[in-house]
């Protein structure tokens, strides 16, 4: 049995009406909670240090997602002065790993400066200078002790070959 197109064209307009009837919810990224693309311990505690402050709003809340943050900064700092050592693939796996690490701190840390907004306390104030001059300094820091630990290093290396 052959249909007529007139009954197939009432049949698509239908269907694209019933589909269309409902607005899509899209739901943003800064609205999700953020995903370590690299997991460690320290994002995992800074993940459920700002889920318990989000939940409930307190000062030792506030405290523990300011140490697990420390301790993730602690994590990336490390992570600098692996990338300052190292070379090949182990400075390219450390590397990776920094930029993952500092990005999903970046999204926690807006996540929670916006609870903080929501529960009436002020977020600390931290301009993005002032992290990148905290971190520049520690990334030289860094490099300063490598390149101290490399001198000694080859420093050593005269002297037994002197011998």
């Amino acid at each position: 049995m052959k249909r007529p197109p007139i009954v197939l064209a009432a049949l698509f307009v239908t269907l694209l009406i019933v589909g269309c009837d409902k607005p899509a919810t899209v739901q943003t990224r800064t609205e999700m909670t953020p995903r370590a693309e690299t997991k460690t311990f320290e994002t995992t505690a800074l993940r459920m240090a700002i889920d318990r402050y989000e939940s409930n709003p307190t000062d030792e809340a506030s405290v523990n997602v300011r140490k697990a943050l420390a301790e993730l900064d602690g994590e990336i700092v490390e992570l600098d002065r692996q990338v300052a050592e190292k070379t090949g693939a182990e400075r390219v796996e450390a590397d990776q790993k920094r930029v993952n690490l500092r990005s999903y701190r970046d999204a926690e840390m807006a996540r929670y400066a916006k609870a903080q907004i929501a529960s009436g306390v002020p977020a600390p104030v931290e301009s993005a200078g002032d992290r990148i001059k905290e971190t520049a300094k520690d990334l030289g820091n860094t490099i300063e002790d490598a390149a101290k630990k490399a001198g000694e290093g080859v420093k050593d290396a005269a002297n037994d070959l002197s011998r």
